[in-house]
């Protein structure tokens, strides 16, 4: 059911073809062996992706992630399934995935899965000028220090609907508008890794088989559409 699947396996990045973005220095974004970080090796096969970051500087916000084009669309919907580890306490506001948009050479509204006030998973949605237009917060922490199995399904529309399953277990659940403008919020990328990292001190993120599939009408609530298999 997936369009696009990554496990790494190929030591390289080279599916991901809108490429990588990694700011300020020493911020990175690789493929890494089971040989190497973190303790607990990738859920599958010897390789993973490991994104790093290490604070901000001059007000540059840091990430380090890989960007994947979709086709262009303002309805239907987008499920982005990733295994994710992260090896510390996560930092309010620090993202991992995102879906976007772009009006000629401007970014649109923009939709990204974080770890929200206290480190509870959250959706935030936002504005073409990205003003944070709005955020659904779960009542589930974001554990460290294990891999989880995270999904995202992201109906596309006014209304929308925001789904993201931890574990195939939802954490988020909700009703919102997911593209307020539909002649200039029209989403053609996805991202994944440190899509943002904290202001402040090293962040790790390290994602195995990411997969994305889109679908021209919303697919049924309530149950993951990619799973963990």
């Amino acid at each position: 059911m997936a369009e696009f699947c990554d496990d790494f396996e190929d030591g390289g990045t080279t599916a991901w073809n809108n490429g990588a973005r990694a700011v300020p220095p020493p911020a990175a974004v690789a493929v890494y062996s089971r040989t190497s970080e973190p303790a607990s090796p990738p859920p599958r096969g010897t390789s993973a992706l490991h994104a790093r970051t290490a604070g901000s500087d001059g007000g540059i916000t840091p990430t380090a992630f890989l960007e994947k084009s979709i086709a262009t669309r303002s309805a239907g919907a987008v499920a982005i399934r990733s295994y994710l580890y992260v090896s510390a306490p996560v930092i309010q506001g620090t993202a991992w995935f995102s879906l976007l948009g772009r009006n000629g050479d401007l970014l649109a509204a923009f939709i990204l899965l974080r770890a929200g006030r206290g480190g509870f998973w959250e959706v935030g949605l936002f504005n073409d000028d990205g003003t944070n237009r709005l955020q659904v917060t779960s009542s589930t922490l974001v554990t460290s220090g294990t891999w989880l199995c995270v999904e995202s399904v992201f109906v596309l529309g006014d209304p929308g609907h925001v789904t993201v399953f931890v574990n195939q277990v939802r954490v988020i659940d909700a009703d919102t508008t997911t593209v307020p403008n539909p002649s200039v919020d029209t989403y053609s990328a996805v991202r994944a890794g440190l899509v943002s990292g904290p202001p402040a001190g090293t962040a790790d993120a390290f994602l195995d088989d990411v997969a994305i599939a889109t679908f021209d009408a919303a697919p049924s609530r309530g149950v993951p559409v990619l799973g963990c298999e």
